[in-house]
């Protein structure tokens, strides 16, 4: 991770070496990418949209479960009233095994597919974002813009106010700049 971090340091300092020689100024800016989308108006359509979603897979999950404790409710009191053989005792314990396979499948399917939906419904957003961005360098004259502010992938460890350019990604959005 450090080397991750020093390598993206030397490469800024090995652009701006390489600009300066050629003219160019380097002008650096940033912003917050999830706090821009999370103030989108589209967010909450995606949210909604989502919800129904997973709602479904999970009311699907939950019938599939209320099936299986039936079938072992019906499993333990045809077992207490001794009322199978052996042999049909053992066909119901591996239908009841394979019955909790398929749910346990099934739940990590959805799981899968409901990341997967997420990511998708997103998809469009971010490039949203990424089309504002590269306008606000290009009217700017921005060099660079760095994402800021998300835990995990945050390589910006100081900048001044001024170089924050999520205001104006808002208004290229047209979004009115939420207030804090």
């Amino acid at each position: 991770m450090k080397s991750k971090f020093f390598l993206i340091v030397f490469g800024i300092i090995i652009a701006g070496f390489s600009m300066s020689a050629q003219g160019q100024s380097l002008k650096i800016g940033y912003t917050n990418v999830d706090y821009v989308l999370s103030n989108l108006p589209e967010m909450k359509n995606v949210q909604s949209e989502f919800e129904t979603y997973q709602k479904q897979l999970q009311n699907q999950i939950q019938a599939k479960q209320q099936t299986l404790r039936s079938k072992v409710t019906e499993y333990e009191q045809n077992v207490q009233a001794n009322q199978w053989s052996d042999v049909v005792r053992a066909d119901k314990e591996r239908e009841l095994q394979q019955m909790d396979q398929n749910l346990q499948k099934f739940a990590q399917d959805a799981q899968k597919s409901m990341q997967a939906k997420y990511t998708e419904l997103l998809q469009p957003l971010y490039k949203k974002i990424e089309t504002a961005i590269k306008q606000v360098a290009e009217e700017e004259g921005y060099t660079h813009i760095f994402n800021s502010g998300t835990p995990g992938t945050d390589i910006l460890l100081f900048a001044n106010d001024e170089s924050d350019v999520t205001d104006k990604i808002f208004v290229k959005l047209g979004v009115t700049p939420p207030t804090e």
